[in-house]
């Protein structure tokens, strides 16, 4: 991927943080989360992840607290939180959010794909189907304690 592409999408967002919108901020953070997690800093994309709860929280409804879980399903592939990806991407897709799918779904594809890899295609759809019946706050608090603690350690060599 171009270099171009995620210096795009931080001019995006820091364009959405100038003008104080919410909306804008959210799905430049959605997208470049994922982009940087997959292609650029994964360690970045940690912060962006959390940036994106945050906003989804503050923002306040249903839809948007749903589609601020998507950002987290790269990074938590990324740095080898598998269980958790396939629990969220289940409790994310169970609430039939596609809009924010779409808009990213080459990104989210490759996110749910490495966790699919790792966990195999049974325990990977149990932990979604698992992930479907979760709270949602439980759901993100967990996500927020991983991208918190720093527990992010990149399973990829090189990085």
């Amino acid at each position: 991927m171009s270099p171009l592409v995620i210096t795009t999408y931080r001019e995006a967002l820091a364009l959405a943080e100038e003008i104080g919108s919410s909306w804008q901020r959210l799905n430049a953070l959605r997208t470049l989360s994922a982009t940087e997690a997959l292609f650029g800093d994964p360690r970045r994309a940690v912060a962006l992840a959390r940036q994106s709860l945050q906003v989804a929280v503050d923002i306040g409804t249903s839809f948007e607290r749903v589609t601020g879980l998507v950002p987290s399903l790269a990074v938590l592939a990324r740095h080898g939180h598998y269980e958790l990806c396939a629990r969220t991407d289940g409790y994310v897709m169970s609430r039939g959010v596609t809009i924010a799918i779409k808009n990213i779904g080459g990104i989210y594809r490759l996110s749910v794909a490495e966790a699919q890899a790792a966990l195999g295609e049974e325990r990977y759809a149990a932990l979604a189907a698992e992930g479907a019946a979760a709270d949602w706050q439980t759901l993100a608090s967990e996500i927020i304690d991983v991208l918190d603690a720093g527990s992010t350690a990149v399973v990829r060599d090189g990085d």
